[in-house]
């Protein structure tokens, strides 16, 4: 096929007209933008981590703790708090991290309203959410960080495992 010029038509012998020079913008260009996108897919992981650990780390400062002293410190911190559990003693989203199994109870127990308990002030349903979605944020980025070597390809075993390690177990459970 011979190109005449990049946007006049060109005639086949089929005797069909068809925009050669158009076509072939489209397609380098298609092929541009493909790179780019794949490329931003693929590096994306690299630099969205810290943002991510950055904006959950601001959300705990400003939402997380002053709930926590507002709702929760009066019965869960000093020498002897309540279940064991001194919510104050998590400084950190590090902190939060190494011991997510009692937030992730913590967070159950808010989805079913039953903490605080209904003698105590109770916290209105937006910053209650609030604190729920954070710890549903930190369980999802803990998630992605989960090497791909210790996934299952079945998924089966995967599957416990994650829960395993969300729910604050040491062990790895077979299948």
């Amino acid at each position: 096929m011979k190109v005449q010029n990049a946007f006049l038509p060109t005639i086949h012998r089929s005797n069909r007209c068809t925009w050669v020079g158009v076509v072939t913008v489209i397609s380098t260009l298609s092929r541009n933008v493909a790179v780019f996108i794949s490329s931003a897919v693929l590096l994306s992981p690299l630099f969205a981590a810290e943002p991510a650990k950055a904006v959950l780390e601001r959300d705990f400062t400003q939402t997380v703790k002053p709930f926590i002293t507002q709702y929760c410190a009066g019965c869960h911190s000093g020498k002897s708090p309540a279940a064991q559990l001194d919510l104050t003693a998590y400084a950190t989203l590090s902190s939060v991290v190494q011991d997510f199994a009692h937030w992730n109870l913590l967070m159950e127990r808010m989805e079913r309203q039953e903490m605080p308990p209904k003698p105590m002030a109770q916290p209105p349903a937006d910053r209650r959410q609030k604190v729920i979605e954070w710890v549903k944020a930190v369980r999802a980025d803990e998630l992605r960080r989960i090497p791909e070597s210790a996934r299952d390809p079945s998924g089966y075993g995967r599957a416990i495992r994650i829960r395993d390690r969300i729910c604050g177990m040491s062990r790895w459970m077979c299948e």
